[in-house]
C-alpha cells in the first residue's frame, strides 16, 4: 500500500491533479508550502512540515502525517467534487480522513438497494455519479 508524506512525491501528485503552488515567502523561508486549485480558491492543503493540514478559509478540517492511497484519493474527491456531491459525503461540510470510507460505503449500498427495486431514478443517478467520480481518480 502507497502511502504519501508532504514530500515532493505528494507535492508533483497534486501539481499533476491541476493544484498549483501559492506558498508565501514567509512561510517558504520556512520549509512550509500550500497547495489550491487556483490561487483563489478557498480550499489549500498546507504542508506544516511534517503535517499534512486541510483548510478551507484558514479553518481547519483534518491533519495527518501521513496519507494512504484512499485518503489521497479522498483528498482529491473533496477538491474537485460539486457541492451537492460533497453534502452528500460531508453533511457537515466538514473533511474527516476517518469518515470517507464508511459514507462512501453507505452511498453504495444505498444505491445498490434502489437498482435492485428500480426506485428513485435522480437520486440514483446522482450516488452513481459520486461513485464513478470518486473511482476515476487516478494518482499513479
Amino acid at each position: 500500500m502507497d502511502t504519501f508524506r508532504a514530500d515532493a512525491t505528494l507535492e508533483s501528485v497534486l501539481l499533476g491533479h491541476g493544484f498549483v503552488e501559492t506558498t508565501s515567502a514567509r512561510d517558504r523561508l520556512k520549509g512550509k508550502k500550500s497547495f489550491k486549485l487556483s490561487r483563489t480558491a478557498r480550499k489549500e492543503i498546507y504542508f506544516d512540515y511534517e503535517h499534512i493540514r486541510i483548510l478551507e478559509s484558514s479553518r481547519g478540517h483534518d491533519a495527518c502525517y501521513r496519507l494512504t492511497a484512499f485518503d489521497l484519493r479522498s483528498l482529491l474527491w473533496f477538491f474537485k467534487a460539486g457541492s451537492n456531491d460533497l453534502r452528500e459525503v460531508f453533511p457537515t461540510g466538514r473533511f474527516r480522513f476517518d469518515t470517507v470510507g464508511a459514507r462512501l460505503e453507505r452511498i453504495r449500498a444505498e444505491w445498490e438497494a434502489l437498482a435492485r427495486t428500480g426506485l428513485h431514478r435522480p437520486r440514483r443517478s446522482k450516488l452513481q455519479r459520486i461513485l464513478d467520480s470518486f473511482d476515476q481518480i487516478q494518482f499513479n
